[in-house]
């Protein structure tokens, strides 16, 4: 029911929102591919952003989705930017972020990842004992 509201670019935000966002969507194959899709072209922004941090809880399509995340780092809006950052630094097997993204220790407390003039605090920096 809610797969053909993603592909549809007639629906109303409202409902192609609750779609994206619902539980157990990364258990459908044609539903990553959809949110692929929305995520890099749709014009709604919002809807984009959502479809985004989906894609980044669904392990079965992170390999699909490389593309998506590499090119977001230079995503004209910086919350693309901070997701795709991310994204590449945890997911760990985006092979062609690696030469884009600069994880730097700049402060005691913690690990910022900088991309783009971006800085992000992604983790607290632990210690060993």
């Amino acid at each position: 029911v809610l797969l053909p509201l993603l592909n549809n670019d007639k629906a109303s935000p409202e409902l192609r929102t609750l779609a994206v966002e619902a539980s157990n969507l990364e258990l459908l194959d044609e539903a990553g591919t959809a949110l692929l899709k929305l995520a890099a072209r749709d014009p709604d922004l919002q809807l984009r952003k959502k479809a985004y941090g989906q894609l980044a809880v669904m392990p079965a399509f992170f390999v699909k989705s490389e593309k998506l995340f590499v090119d977001g780092l230079a995503d004209p809006d910086p919350e693309i930017r901070t997701l795709s950052a991310k994204q590449c630094y945890f997911a760990r097997i985006y092979l062609t972020a690696a030469n884009k993204l600069i994880v730097a220790e700049t402060f005691a407390s913690n690990y910022y990842l900088q991309n783009a003039g971006d800085t992000i605090t992604i983790l607290p920096k632990i210690r060993a004992t």
